[in-house]
């Protein structure tokens, strides 16, 4: 049992208590010290919290955590500050060939051209000279494109003649295809050539990214970013998940882009769930991406913040009527599908293919908008009506903040991310890191919420507006009960509540009672999993 603190129960009165206790790995009392203390008996274990706050364990609704904890094993760094100009890429990268043996693929990960100095695009003229005899691959931050030397683009099969595949983009400067590569079907002409990981290599990499997620509270999960073959991660998932080696609970979200990728991984998205391991979600894209002015709009894009480009509104990334016929098959079939759609444009359609298909068979399915960074005031309470879920990353406006307020321009980036509006409109919002878009840990995503300031404010510090601002209190539902909600889990995780999983974070501060600029500086003191301590801070 854990006495004496702040308990932030995250139920539905928002209530706080003082002390719970657990037996096995559930909540079997939430309250006064008193009534709490006088179920011990000799073999109970107890901890005194000192004053300390308690939230419920905190949920990561959008993670690409197998692929990240890859991507950090394999990947050069290339992130800001880390790397802060082409030049230094280019040292980076150069350091990292001289190493290498011919013909040996040198792979990162992280830039973002918006914080370079340069403010441009990385190019194959970058990168010929420091690696003419092996293929370099450098993963925008995005992760919606990448840039290759002119190695990688004859592996890729690119040249002058290459047309764009449709829903991407190769870009191309004076007939010559310039190695950047836009969005899935682009990128995959060169990366189905890239080594494929083991299960045992993913194993290693949901192991490291797990420690570093307990050390931030988090305790469940829902990793969607599944690149390659799913049924090697699922077969590294199931592994750990037998040989009781998962410490967090995993929302695994299998990726389709088509009726007969869902159609061929049916029986296993049914699989049952276990404690640790849950299905019965797919992911799909329906747009691109903000930072690189693919996601689908009804207006042109901005970029540098008050020019227009040249009458860009982005695109769809997939057939239309396909998706329509992907996301009726997923909700006949009563699964959630998570639906990538960033644009205005985008999640009105999206909207408009959940409505079509409820309508042909009503489900409570919960299927979500994943990023949903620009909804239109007037779809929001169909959003609602619809059970729809929101599914978003308030980290993005800092971390990506620069870049957003460059293509959105003025007006819409004070309507971007309307979290306030959403939640007072009834709408379920869940939060997320969408790592390693963005560093995985919550606290950042709280104080983004409140805050909404990008990283460098190039164009200022106030692009986003506070009026869609969120309280601490508003922030910490969206990774608690609202997240829960989001993966279908609330009637076993989300709040601190008699019959759920003794999930739980301890904090050094209170959260509700600090300046809301201090919320980036939390620090965790211990994490508990199933009533288990996973992580326990040295300064405990």
């Amino acid at each position: 049992m854990l006495l004496h603190g702040k308990i932030v129960t995250c139920n539905t009165n928002d209530s706080v208590a003082e002390a719970v206790a657990v037996k096995n790995d559930i909540l079997v009392a939430v309250g006064r010290n008193s009534l709490i203390e006088n179920l011990a008996d000799h073999r109970t274990k107890v901890i005194d919290l000192k004053g300390r706050t308690v939230t419920p364990g905190l949920i990561d609704t959008h993670t690409h955590c197998a692929s990240t904890g890859l991507s950090e094993l394999q990947y050069l760094d290339l992130a800001y500050p880390r790397v802060k100009s082409i030049g230094e890429l280019a040292r980076v990268v150069s350091e990292k060939v001289a190493k290498a043996e011919k013909g040996e693929w040198i792979l990162g990960r992280g830039w973002d051209e918006a914080l370079l100095e340069e403010r441009r695009p990385i190019t194959k003229w970058d990168l010929d000279s420091i690696s003419p005899n092996n293929p370099v691959v450098l993963v925008h931050t995005s992760g919606h494109s990448l840039v290759t030397n002119s190695y990688g683009l004859r592996i890729a099969g690119i040249g002058r003649e290459t047309q764009s595949p449709p829903g991407s983009t190769i870009d191309v400067k004076d007939g010559e295809p310039t190695g950047f590569l836009k969005e899935a079907h682009a990128m995959n002409l060169l990366l189905r050539n890239a080594p494929a990981a083991t299960v045992d290599q993913i194993k290693n990499a949901v192991i490291a990214m797990e420690s570093r997620w307990l050390q931030e509270g988090v305790t469940t999960i829902r990793d969607c970013g599944i690149y390659g073959d799913s049924r090697v991660f699922l077969e590294a998932y199931e592994s750990l998940n037998n040989k009781s080696e998962l410490k967090l609970r995993v929302c695994f979200t299998y990726p389709v882009s088509n009726t007969g990728e869902l159609r061929s991984v049916l029986e296993r998205i049914k699989k049952p769930d276990t404690a640790k391991l849950r299905h019965g979600a797919v992911k799909t894209f329906l747009d691109g991406s903000c930072m690189l002015r693919t996601a689908w709009m009804y207006e042109t894009w901005n970029k540098n913040y008050l020019e227009l480009d040249d009458g860009n509104k982005g695109y769809p990334i997939i057939d239309i009527d396909e998706f329509k016929k992907l996301v009726q098959f997923a909700n006949d079939e009563g699964l959630q599908v998570c639906i990538h759609a960033i644009g205005d444009k985008a999640i009105d359609m999206a909207v408009e293919a959940i409505e079509k298909a409820v309508s042909m068979k009503p489900e409570d399915c919960r299927h979500s908008l994943v990023h949903a960074i620009l909804p239109r005031r007037e779809i929001v309470d169909k959003i609602r009506r619809l059970g729809i879920v929101i599914e978003t990353q308030s980290a993005f406006m800092y971390f990506l903040g620069d870049s957003y307020a460059s293509n959105l321009g003025p007006r819409r980036a004070r309507e971007a991310f309307p979290l306030k509006t959403l939640i007072s409109n009834g709408v379920t919002v869940g939060n997320g890191s969408d790592t390693d878009v963005c560093p995985l840990a919550p606290r950042y995503g709280l104080w983004a919420a409140c805050i909404r300031k990008p990283l460098k404010g190039l164009y200022g510090f106030g692009p986003f507006g506070t009026e869609e601002s969120l309280t601490a209190r508003e922030a910490l539902r969206t990774y608690t009960i609202e997240a829960a909600k989001c993966l279908r889990w609330e009637h076993k995780i989300g709040s601190i509540e008699v019959g759920k999983y003794a999930d739980l974070a301890v904090w050094s501060d209170d959260m509700y009672n600090i300046p809301p600029d201090e919320l980036k500086d939390l620090s965790v003191m211990m994490t508990i999993i199933g009533g288990e301590i996973l992580y326990r801070s040295p300064e405990w």
